[in-house]
């Protein structure tokens, strides 16, 4: 179970998702007992649908759960009838708004209203009944996935967050210290801690570019170390800074220190520099152009789909059906 169970959102969305689950998993079961007793529906296939349910029953993974579920659900909709069939299509519609980019150029509006209109109009194929239990398919996976990388990215943020606390308070007792003592500006000291301000800023930065951007793919695998590479590369920069200010080479007079240390650059000025430096550092992620062309696009998704089971199944995800 994810960690966010352990709060108490968690809880709360995990005890709905096991009551949505339970409400649709009885309404299916229901509907099996009234194709059974009609006789109109193959033997083999009810027990098929009964057997992925009784799965479901004995799975403790939310996420095996919810599998049994919709395999239950997709060979129950070549079955349906026409009322049911529009019901289910009908609710697969309005979460639609879980697929992915790729997904929704094959799944166009159009497509969806004429699917709609087809069942509205008795035109109820074979192949129109496919076409429902891909669409179906396609929703809940994207649905996996979406939820999949919104918890990646909590959990991302989360750290960068308590990283980012710890430096804080590293360099707040580092601050006090070298007052303290009267450590000299011209010593190293300024200039580690002058690093420090660089990595809180360069991280901070890139802590909230993750916040307002979608996680896919590749990026899950990625992202935790690209936040630790702008960290660091925040430092560096800090430090280059400082010791190019150092050179007076581009001078600042009003921001020296003492007169016994005129040549050196207050330790003040050496920190906000640093951290200026560490949030500068980032504009060199969001200038450079990310090109995404079709092929790209198509294989992040497909790499999506490809690694989906795997982190799920090892991650166990609180997963609330809305």
């Amino acid at each position: 179970m994810s960690s966010i169970s352990a709060v108490g959102v968690g809880r709360t969305d995990q005890h709905y998702f096991q009551l949505s689950l339970h409400s649709q998993s009885q309404l299916l079961r229901e509907k099996i007992k009234e194709a059974r007793s009609s006789g109109t529906v193959a033997p083999e296939t009810v027990q098929r649908i009964e057997g992925h349910l009784s799965a479901m029953s004995q799975e403790k993974n939310p996420v095996g759960q919810w599998k049994a579920y919709e395999l239950a659900y997709e060979n129950y909709i070549p079955i349906a009838p026409r009322d049911d069939l529009l019901g289910e299509f009908l609710r697969l519609r309005a979460r639609t708004y879980r697929l992915d980019e790729h997904s929704q150029k094959v799944w166009s509006k159009e497509k969806i209203a004429q699917i709609e209109e087809d069942i509205r109009s008795s035109k109820i194929t074979t192949g129109l009944r496919a076409e429902i239990v891909t669409l179906a398919r396609t929703v809940h996976e994207c649905g996996l996935r979406r939820k999949r990388e919104s918890e990646a990215k909590s959990r991302f943020v989360r750290v960068a967050f308590f990283v980012n606390a710890f430096l804080s308070i590293l360099a707040l007792v580092l601050l006090i210290g070298l007052d303290f003592l009267h450590i000299e500006a011209s010593s190293p000291w300024p200039m580690v801690l002058t690093g420090i301000f660089g990595a809180i800023g360069g991280l901070l930065s890139a802590t909230v570019q993750l916040k307002s951007r979608r996680l896919e793919g590749s990026d899950l695998q990625t992202d935790g170390a690209d936040l630790l590479f702008r960290g660091a590369l925040g430092a560096i920069a800090a430090v280059v800074i400082g010791l190019f200010l150092r050179l007076r080479i581009v001078d600042f007079p009003f921001l020296h220190g003492s007169t016994a240390e005129s040549g050196t650059l207050a330790p003040a000025a050496s920190y906000v520099f640093g951290f200026a430096s560490g949030i500068a550092a980032q504009l060199f992620f969001r200038t450079t152009p990310k090109k995404r062309d079709k092929h790209s696009t198509v294989e992040k998704s497909q790499d999506g789909h490809d690694n989906l089971d795997r982190h799920l199944n090892n991650s166990g995800f609180n997963l609330v059906e809305s």
